[in-house]
């Protein structure tokens, strides 16, 4: 009888030593799942991506940061297609990579800094909203959160250096994705 009893007590003791292991583990795929969601919805990242879609020329990542709400509206508008996505994605960052280069000159890379951050007050948000769901065809509840941010981009080439000052890139938080905007805003505080 004594060795059900001790057989019975180390399963009891196995039991508890893998639930505490499987306690930690569940633990850190939380605490993983958080900081990934936070990663990938924080608008710093967003920043970092535009600023490096156009360092690189890079097109389609600049297009995956735009607001769905002015694609939206350019194929309402414009009968816009993909490939008219692309060709205006192309220009945009092409414009200013080539006014880089006649800057710095070949060889760009960057570095920046934020300098200042807002975000609205819920009645500055919703006027900002409104806008967007009324002049573009933003989805209604499509955005969450908007956010103004100032940077020093500093650009280096083989010929030199310059500093761009952006100032107040408005953000908006999407579907729970921080975009960029596009279009004319006429929502006061956007124009601090």
């Amino acid at each position: 009888m004594d060795d059900n009893l001790v057989n019975v007590e180390d399963k009891k003791e196995k039991l508890k030593k893998k639930t505490k292991q499987r306690l930690i583990i569940l633990a850190f795929l939380c605490v993983a799942a958080i900081f990934g969601y936070s990663y990938f919805t924080n608008y710093r990242r967003t920043v970092e991506k535009f600023l490096k879609a156009i360092e690189t020329q890079n097109a389609k990542l600049y297009g995956s940061l735009v607001a769905t709400g002015w694609k939206n509206s350019m194929i309402k508008w414009w009968s816009y297609d993909d490939n008219d996505f692309m060709d205006d994605y192309e220009d945009t960052v092409d414009t200013y990579f080539y006014e880089f280069v006649e800057s710095c000159g070949d060889d760009i890379s960057s570095t920046y800094k934020i300098t200042d951050t807002y975000r609205p007050t819920k009645k500055e948000l919703r006027q900002l909203v409104n806008e967007l769901e009324s002049d573009y065809e933003y989805e209604e509840g499509s955005v969450t959160g908007a956010m103004l941010v100032s940077l020093i981009w500093n650009i280096e080439g083989e010929e030199g250096e310059s500093n761009v000052t952006v100032t107040d890139m408005l953000l908006v938080k999407e579907k729970g994705r921080w975009k960029t905007v596009r279009g004319s805003i006429s929502t006061d505080w956007c124009e601090r």
